[in-house]
């Protein structure tokens, strides 16, 4: 049996119907690549979600009872501190080298330090947030510095060029910082990779987290959290009150 040969017409409206049916195809194969695609994204978001509230939630597995918190807010040996143990008040703070209000709060702590030399004792504890990338590798450059007596130069100079540093990646630039503080560098560099240098900054940065602190910096004046004071003189006010 012969097959029927089309006109021109219906060879017309053959066509037609196959680049219909081509392009409805090319849609539903876009459709479902857009729908991967969104479906992706959400999995991604969602799986974001949960790992940030893992991480800011792994500290309250440490019991915030009164004890906890006397213990975890008493000045301790590996503290780094300026000032007598013995003297009447006590500051500590939670703070992050790569945060914009640590930076400048670091200037207000300067000024109390000397304006109350003999009455005021100050710690710095670690708390690095996880989305300030050069945090970590600032908090161990200021501990590796530590280990070679210069702690307080290299918090100083961490806070003061943390506009240079903070656009950074990796652990170079704070050896250059190390060379201007005229530190041994293969000891520092050593220290830098230190497992118990990063074990002390993440048990603080835990330690602050079971007390609930969400913001730096995060002050605690003898053994109790404050509202952060809103200026230098209001800074004062604070600790002449505690005195």
């Amino acid at each position: 049996m012969e097959e029927k040969k089309l006109n021109k017409y219906e060879q017309h409206r053959l066509e037609k119907a196959e680049r219909e049916k081509m392009k409805h195809g090319h849609q539903r194969r876009h459709q479902l690549w857009r729908y991967a695609l969104w479906l992706g994204v959400l999995v991604l978001l969602v799986g974001t979600i949960w790992q940030v509230t893992r991480l800011v939630s792994d500290g309250s597995k440490i019991p915030t009872t009164a004890t906890s918190t006397t213990s975890i807010l008493a000045i301790k040996d590996s503290d780094w501190k300026i000032g007598s143990t013995t003297s009447p008040v006590a500051l500590i703070e939670y703070s992050d080298f790569q945060c914009p209000a640590c930076a400048e709060y670091s200037k207000l702590v300067d000024r109390l330090k000397k304006d109350y030399p003999e009455k005021l004792t100050v710690v710095y504890r670690h708390y690095p947030w996880f989305f300030h990338l050069q945090a970590m590798n600032a908090a161990l450059a200021s501990e590796a510095a530590g280990v070679q007596g210069q702690f307080w130069a290299m918090h100083d100079l961490l806070f003061a060029k943390q506009k240079d540093w903070s656009g950074t990646t990796g652990q170079e630039i704070f050896v250059t910082y190390a060379q201007t503080l005229n530190l041994d560098l293969p000891a520092f560099r050593l220290a830098m990779t230190d497992k118990n240098l990063r074990a002390k900054i993440e048990g603080q940065l835990a330690e602050g987290k079971s007390l609930g602190i969400d913001y730096t910096p995060a002050f605690a004046l003898n053994g109790k959290i404050i509202a952060n004071p809103r200026s230098y003189e209001e800074f004062k006010r604070v600790i002449d009150q505690a005195l």
